[in-house]
């Protein structure tokens, strides 16, 4: 795996453009590990937070980045690296 959070291979650009978006750090960093294919229970462990917390905040993701889920959501942030 790549550099950052979970192996995310987006650095620094495609964390700008989720802030961009209004993303919260912690949003930005369930993102990160969420389009590596950790599952909302894998990534509540390592953020230490629920599975319910991570579901949350990766619907709020959803609605801000305007995509429907994770494959989209990959896509997405993927283009903007």
């Amino acid at each position: 795996m790549g550099g950052g959070i979970g192996g995310s291979s987006g650095g620094d650009a495609g964390d700008r453009q989720l802030a961009d978006l209004g993303l919260t750090p912690a949003e930005t960093a369930v993102v990160a590990l969420a389009i590596e294919g950790y599952s909302n229970d894998e990534i509540g462990r390592v953020r230490g937070c629920s599975a319910r917390t991570v579901a949350n905040q990766l619907a709020a993701v959803y609605v801000k980045t305007g995509v429907s889920g994770r494959r989209a959501l990959r896509i997405f942030v993927r283009r903007g690296e």
